[in-house]
């Protein structure tokens, strides 16, 4: 490969990184900014998913840095710098710690005083703030998507990250079956 044909390349990995911060993250952070404006959905849900996805976004540094698993990527021919290990251990992070943690917590100490079947039924907003984290953490962990790989997000992951947020902005404002859609976006995003 001739000099001229890498800075090529080079220019063209470089168009497509910003090319996909104006096809994807500024029209996903206008969605969610007009969908709070309009009142679809909450300040309050747009707020805490962003503070969740700091969160994502920090441990991703570290699981980057830390890269556990960096050998058998290797072994197995999986590219490190592309959805490497780190982006696999960052999803279990939030499917089998965050997610149980929150609902453990919800089931300890947020709505102990009334029963299984009445929480089941309940509106979204009269469920307590820690069950309401289920859904917060879940809009955070996709929404750390849009940035933290570097490069454009495929179209079919684009949408399924786009579709999984308003799914849950749609499940808070649920009038009745606030807890079973918690207990639902529980179970699916464990399995």
């Amino acid at each position: 490969m001739t000099g001229s044909e890498r800075t090529n390349m080079v220019s063209s990995m470089n168009l497509d990184k910003s090319a996909g911060i104006w096809t994807e993250r500024v029209p996903a952070v206008l969605c969610l900014l007009g969908a709070a404006m309009s009142g679809m959905i909450s300040w309050w849900l747009v707020a805490n998913g962003f503070l969740w996805a700091c969160f994502y976004t920090c441990a991703a540094a570290v699981l980057r840095r830390w890269r556990p698993g960096t050998a058998k990527d290797m072994h197995y021919g999986r590219i490190p710098d592309g959805y490497g290990r780190w982006a696999y251990n960052l999803s279990i992070l939030h499917q089998a710690i965050v997610l149980p943690s929150l609902a453990l917590l919800a089931a300890t100490y947020g709505g102990s005083n009334i029963r299984t079947m009445d929480w089941l039924r309940a509106p979204s907003e009269s469920l307590d703030p820690l069950s309401r984290q289920i859904f917060c953490s879940t809009v955070g962990a996709m929404a750390k998507d849009f940035w933290i790989y570097g490069r454009s997000v495929d179209k079919w992951l684009f949408l399924h990250h786009i579709s999984t947020i308003l799914g849950c902005a749609l499940c808070l404002s649920l009038e009745h079956g606030g807890g079973l859609a918690v207990a639902a976006a529980f179970l699916g995003e464990l399995s």
